[in-house]
């Protein structure tokens, strides 16, 4: 019998190793983690489980083990290139999730013509969102955008790198991107990712919105919390279509509110714009401000604070502008109004929420609920709402107590004759009467504030 002997010979294949994850440190404090595929760098998320490192850009763990948002809350510029300290690399490609749970303000990117390749969910949200815009117009590279649910038109917020992107957020695409990528056509659902069912919504191409949609609070049915509805508008752009869902409410039976729009609109039949004419002193001694209407064919003006009133009892809603011309968004410092007269109080507004600390610091007023309010920080939930506006000094100073505006309907009155009538008003010459016609006193000081009054033929705002 013969004997078969078999050699086995083992070969041990090289492993492939993973590739090797390196940092970079740009000039805003932000430290990216990156991988190297021959000299081109993918931007990829650091370890978020690791309880007690924090990240910056993405979620993490706390040593509770509870999840994070990241740290950021201001605007994250997303780099070009990432160096070792001895080579530079271009960045071409996104890593997906990098940006999952951010709690960033806004995203820009440097100017390149390397990146490349996007992937998917970049900017995943399943806890809390603060995101008001992501600006890719600087990217001057074909990008292509991935998505495993719609590879043919991966641009929605229901998948692809734009996955669960609240629908208040403005996305600016890099110019020149093709509008039929984005999924209208497949109507992905996008309700329980955004909030919205409309997929081509705020999204900006070569400076074209075909519908910006401002969000008068913050959506409550996309999956996450959503913590913004502010705007905030980085470059200009046309919109063919912008619509504001506020309703106007006439509940309380005055219906005076405050408007400040990051587009042009009209008032519908029904409602009357004011503006601030006069901001000064009354013949009494105390500081006043004086508003007279716009005309009902005149167009409001973007960035533009406005007293609104509803003048026929019933709720409303503004129509839908077209065609519009939307502004970048200018330093509120310079939309402030201080009418004519001088002094140190404006009337101003904002497209973007004020904390309760900075209102409270710069001695803002809020009108709510026909009333006028200082902002404390005692006040829970004090603050100055996104697309209202708000009165302050500049000199920290406080209004009077019981200070009312004026509401001057007649448009050829003079200043010194407005003053006169209001003079006579607060000496309680003149019998007060509500809205409805009912008379209330001639004691303009302890009537309750908060409410519109009509004496001599003017209506005041008791505030």
């Amino acid at each position: 019998m013969v004997k078969r002997i078999f050699t086995f010979l083992i070969v041990l294949l090289p492993i492939a190793a993973a590739a090797q994850t390196h940092t970079y440190i740009d000039a805003d404090g932000i430290k990216w983690y990156y991988k190297l595929s021959g000299n081109n760098a993918t931007l990829v998320r650091p370890n978020q489980f690791t309880p007690g490192v924090q990240n910056q850009y993405c979620r993490w763990t706390d040593i509770d083990n509870s999840s994070k948002i990241g740290t950021v809350r201001g605007v994250i510029k997303v780099p070009a290139t990432v160096s070792d300290g001895t080579n530079t690399y271009p960045v071409t490609k996104l890593e997906k999730l990098i940006f999952w749970d951010n709690g960033a303000k806004g995203f820009t990117f440097e100017p390149t013509t390397t990146l490349s390749v996007i992937q998917e969910r970049i900017f995943q949200a399943y806890m809390e969102s603060y995101l008001q815009f992501v600006d890719m117009t600087a990217v001057q590279s074909s990008v292509s955008f991935e998505s495993d649910w719609t590879p043919t038109r991966p641009i929605t917020r229901g998948a692809g790198p734009f996955y669960r992107i609240s629908a208040s957020t403005l996305i600016y695409l890099p110019n020149g991107t093709n509008r039929n990528l984005l999924d209208e056509e497949g109507k992905t659902s996008t309700v329980s990712m955004s909030g919205e069912n409309i997929v081509d919504i705020n999204f900006i191409i070569d400076g074209v919105c075909n519908f910006f949609k401002v969000y008068d609070k913050n959506l409550t049915n996309a999956g996450f919390t959503v913590n913004t509805h502010s705007v905030y508008v980085p470059h200009a752009f046309t919109a063919k279509k912008a619509y504001f869902d506020r309703e106007f409410s006439n509940t309380t039976g005055f219906g005076i509110s405050t408007l400040y729009l990051p587009f042009p609109t009209k008032l519908p039949s029904g409602m009357r714009a004011y503006e601030l004419k006069e901001n000064g002193f009354d013949a009494v001694g105390d500081k006043a401000f004086i508003f007279t209407p716009i005309a009902a064919i005149d167009t409001l003006k973007a960035n533009h604070p406005y007293l609104v009133q509803i003048t026929d009892g019933q709720n409303h809603r503004l129509d839908t502008m077209y065609n519009v011309k939307v502004p970048a968004t200018p330093d509120i410092s310079t939309t402030a109004v201080a009418g004519t007269g001088g002094g140190v109080w404006q009337f101003n507004g904002t497209t973007e929420t004020i904390d309760n600390a900075t209102a409270a610091a710069k001695g803002m007023y809020n009108l709510k609920n026909n009333r006028w309010y200082p902002v404390r920080t005692s006040t829970t939930g004090g603050h100055i709402g996104a697309f209202r506006c708000f009165v302050n000094s500049t000199d920290g100073s406080m209004l009077a107590k019981g200070f009312a505006i004026v509401l001057d309907d007649n448009e050829t009155t003079s200043i010194d004759e407005i003053r006169h009538s209001e003079a006579e008003i607060q000496s309680g010459k003149y019998r007060i009467y509500d809205l409805s016609g009912r008379f209330v006193g001639t004691d303009l000081n302890t009537l309750p504030s908060g409410q519109i009054y009509i004496a001599n033929g003017k209506k005041f705002y008791k505030m």
